[in-house]
């Protein structure tokens, strides 16, 4: 079968790994290599994919991104097979049915799930970002300082932060990173030495962000 539309390939463990191709007619493929041997997947994934991007999960089987029209469509392979798909969409700058998707990344970390990024065109080019939460993900972001940005490539570090990098259509590489612009202000301190609840207010939100308590004596 033809691979024309991507081909993407992701460890399982040290003998066996997953591999998944699409075709521009035949939708997505996918089998595993044990050893020497090939395993043909049985599972149908009835989706049409231009590119797509493999992710190990953490602790076991990996996640599989598939760009697809104006969205990218998020699935994790397990012993079970693969789970129900996952429809991430951006907030893009127009109305969505004139975007096509393409070069989707996804984040190697510790995360149980990863930070999605992806680039787009409409006549100009543009990158999204999809972050996780606890319950799944939701509207991704288009970053505006990716004009005419096309590769993205997404990474995130250990205090969780998210580092997003991609190249200028006929300029260069360009990059930039979150962190948490909060700040903690109205402190207090109540109770006893032993026994002592503090509380205080964030100056915005932070989701994902961590706060670090220090005393003196």
């Amino acid at each position: 079968d033809l691979g024309n539309n991507g081909v993407t390939i992701g460890a399982i463990n040290d003998t066996t790994a997953l591999v998944v191709w699409a075709g521009m007619s035949k939708g997505l493929k996918w089998g595993q290599i044990s050893g020497s041997g090939w395993i043909p997947g049985t599972q149908e994934l009835q989706v049409y994919a231009k590119r797509l991007h493999i992710r190990p999960h953490p602790h076991s089987g990996s996640w599989l991104g598939v760009a697809a029209g104006n969205i990218v469509n998020l699935t994790q392979f397990t012993a079970s097979g693969w789970s129900e798909i996952d429809t991430l969409r951006c907030a893009y700058p127009g109305p969505a049915v004139n975007y096509d998707v393409d070069s989707p990344n996804l984040s190697r970390d510790s995360a149980p799930r990863p930070v999605v990024a992806w680039g787009w065109q409409s006549g100009t080019f543009g990158v999204c970002v999809c972050f996780p939460t606890d319950s799944g993900y939701g509207l991704a972001e288009n970053i505006p300082d990716a004009v005419n940005g096309v590769l993205p490539s997404v990474a995130v570090d250990e205090n969780g932060d998210t580092w997003l990098s991609w190249w200028r259509y006929g300029e260069t590489v360009h990059w930039k990173h979150t962190y948490v612009a909060a700040t903690a202000s109205d402190l207090s301190a109540q109770g006893t030495v032993a026994s002592r609840p503090l509380s205080w207010k964030r100056t915005q939100p932070a989701p994902g962000g961590w706060w670090a308590e220090m005393r003196t004596c």
